[in-house]
């Protein structure tokens, strides 16, 4: 193979590898964007009362929100999905007797769950007051976690109490992301109190800013010192992600650019190599080869240069690729058909770009071509 050639084939490398990553990259975040959450973000804002000895200004607040017909649902707990979470260290019943473990832990009301959509699939959410003293509940990777084949019933203690205290799993729901997708769903317990600091409320679609009116003049009235302000449950959990969003447009960006500064290098090579051949072109025509000949006498080389082509850049954007969706537990995977279509995209470049090259010189006096020789 001859330097030309290898230009080529580096060429053409380097094109696929950038399209493979680039497209990779984009489908990894569209994923992270899209992915069911396990539970429904849409139209719920959450409103954090920053101060202490407001339980029953929370009470009178949530209240109030009810008797607005364009809310749906109203709850408080002490976090939402995305927020800060306890960790504590608890001592839960198992197969093998009880075991202490850390466990993500927060507070929430009897409404939380169904402000957020969040399913349950074994026993009964919260019902009130009555839930207070032991009552719990457990996501379905607590229950896998330690092996609870009736989750129902099982119980959990503090470590080192010896007051006879137990906390009682009451229901189970379907795991839900609680935390980023850079982070696989962990077990996670839930305790039941009411008019906690954070409040959840769940919109009609339509008017919401005169919803929104309405709530911060019942705030303003119920907590005149504290200023009225509210963040959209998926706005915020979608934050998470804001530096991955900008380092994606940044590589896509660098690689659009190196794709465009790869391909006119590549058809300025593919013109050059083309005209080379200018002389054989015009003596196979003088002796009867018709444009359709012509055409794949020129072309199946290049066909050939971008297969060797595919043999190199394959091997090294899988790598670095399956290397870099391997830091989310949650991921597209590499996908055969992005390196196919990468191929048929740089294929698709070349024959473009030889065809009418060959076609060009084909067509022009083979006569003229010959004495310019």
């Amino acid at each position: 193979m001859n330097l030309r050639r290898v230009l080529v084939v580096v060429q053409f490398s380097i094109a696929m590898i950038m399209l493979i990553c680039t497209w990779v990259v984009y489908g990894q975040l569209k994923y992270l964007r899209s992915k069911d959450l396990g539970f429904n973000q849409e139209q719920v804002i959450t409103m954090n009362v920053d101060g202490n000895n407001v339980g029953s200004s929370i009470l009178a607040y949530t209240d109030e929100l009810r008797k607005n017909s364009r809310i749906l649902s109203v709850s408080t707990a002490n976090t939402v999905p995305g927020g800060n979470i306890n960790f504590s260290l608890l001592s839960v019943e198992s197969k093998n007797g009880y075991v202490d473990k850390g466990i993500d832990n927060y507070n929430i009301d009897e409404n939380y769950i169904n402000t957020l959509g969040i399913k349950v699939i074994r026993g009964r959410n919260f019902t009130g007051l009555a839930d207070t003293l032991h009552s719990i509940i457990v996501n379905e990777s607590m229950a896998k976690t330690f092996g609870w084949a009736e989750p129902l019933g099982k119980r959990v203690k503090f470590p080192g109490d010896t007051s006879g205290r137990y906390l009682e799993v009451v229901g189970v729901v379907k795991d839900f992301h609680q935390k980023s997708l850079y982070n696989p769903i962990a077990p996670l317990l839930l305790r039941y109190q009411r008019n906690t600091n954070n409040i959840q409320a769940k919109l009609q679609p339509g008017d919401i800013s005169g919803t929104l009116a309405s709530m911060e003049n019942a705030w303003k009235i119920l907590f005149p010192e504290l200023p009225f302000q509210y963040t959209f449950l998926d706005q915020d959990f979608d934050s998470q992600y804001a530096a991955d969003k900008k380092r994606g447009k940044i590589f896509t960006i660098f690689s659009v650019l190196t794709i465009v500064i790869t391909c006119l290098g590549l058809l300025g090579l593919i013109a050059f190599i083309t005209q080379q051949r200018q002389k054989e072109i015009s003596i196979r025509k003088i002796m009867g080869a018709g444009t359709p000949q012509l055409v794949s006498l020129v072309t199946r080389n290049f066909v050939f240069l971008v297969g060797i082509s595919c043999l190199i850049a394959f091997p090294v954007a899988w790598y670095f690729m399956n290397k870099w969706l391997n830091i989310f537990p949650y991921n597209t995977g590499l996908k055969p058909m992005i390196f196919v279509y990468a191929a048929l995209t740089v294929l698709a470049i070349t024959l473009l770009t030889v065809i009418s090259h060959t076609v060009r010189a084909a067509l022009s006096n083979p006569t003229r071509n010959l004495r310019t020789e």
